[in-house]
């Protein structure tokens, strides 16, 4: 069976329809699904796509078989993770909205909210911006409710991309300045610095996009300042240069100047090579 047509099945069949296999068949479909789901997460987390969807579509099956719907719905999320990964957003598309389907009939949440956020941004990606805001809205509330103030905020950096392609561009800055608050007062940690990156970057390009490049300047100066002293310090000085580059092709040197002095000072030549 392909994945397309499996995806179909799980979407249009209850897994109680039929009957479940002896406790130690189960036992070992659930070994061999779970072996081939680890598998697939290693080979993700090497870029090694094309492996690591075989290992999701044999566990996909194999949980499937042993009627886990916690288990098909994790493997759905983790298929749709790598296809958004890898630009295919109409099969992330599809695997979200099966996973959505199986998760939502189980008490997992924190796998129902990835589901949801998924569906998001495949919409999103996809320029169905009507379609990306009610699953992106519903995550951020599950997210909040949960307490996950990382995955919170990466949702609402997606809201505020949503908000500046329809160019509702208050609602955009709210977002962003809202990811820049919960943020900035924690500790300089390889994710929460990713996000800050994200977030730096989105609002350069909403202030770009409305002409107040002052703006985004204080905004990376306040965030800089905070995290002179964080062990890497590399995105933000990227940022700079980008700003830097605007400024420049504004034939406003002085500015540019001092934003490529600012990124030589947090990040020097030495330190982007070790």
């Amino acid at each position: 069976m392909c994945l397309q047509e499996l995806l179909c099945l799980l979407q249009t069949a209850h897994l109680s329809s039929t009957q479940p296999p002896q406790s130690l068949e189960r036992s070992c479909l659930l070994a061999t699904a779970q072996q081939a789901f680890i598998g697939g997460i290693q080979h993700h987390q090497q870029q090694q796509f094309e492996q690591a969807l075989g290992n999701f579509e044999v566990a996909l099956h194999k949980y499937t078989q042993a009627q886990d719907g916690i288990g098909i719905g994790k493997t759905l999320n983790q298929l749709s993770a790598v296809y958004l990964q890898t630009q295919n957003y109409s099969r992330s598309l599809t695997c979200s909205q099966a996973a959505i389907a199986i998760l939502e009939a189980t008490p997992n949440q924190p796998d129902y909210a990835l589901a949801t956020y998924q569906l998001g941004i495949s919409h999103l990606k996809r320029q169905e911006f009507d379609s990306a805001e009610p699953p992106l809205d519903e995550a951020l509330s599950l997210y909040y409710e949960m307490g996950d103030m990382l995955s919170e905020n990466r949702v609402l950096l997606h809201l505020g991309q949503l908000y500046a392609e329809r160019h509702e561009y208050m609602f955009a800055l709210a977002a962003y300045e809202s990811v820049l608050e919960n943020m900035v007062n924690l500790a300089a940690q390889p994710p929460v610095q990713s996000v800050l990156f994200d977030v730096l970057r989105s609002l350069w390009q909403l202030c770009e996009a409305t002409n107040c490049a002052e703006e985004a300047r204080g905004l990376y100066q306040a965030v800089l300042e905070h995290y002179g002293t964080a062990v890497n310090s590399a995105p933000f000085a990227q940022v700079l240069r980008q700003l830097g580059k605007f400024y420049e092709s504004q034939q406003r040197y002085t500015l540019a100047l001092d934003c490529y002095k600012q990124a030589l000072e947090i990040a020097p030549p030495d330190s982007l090579s070790a």
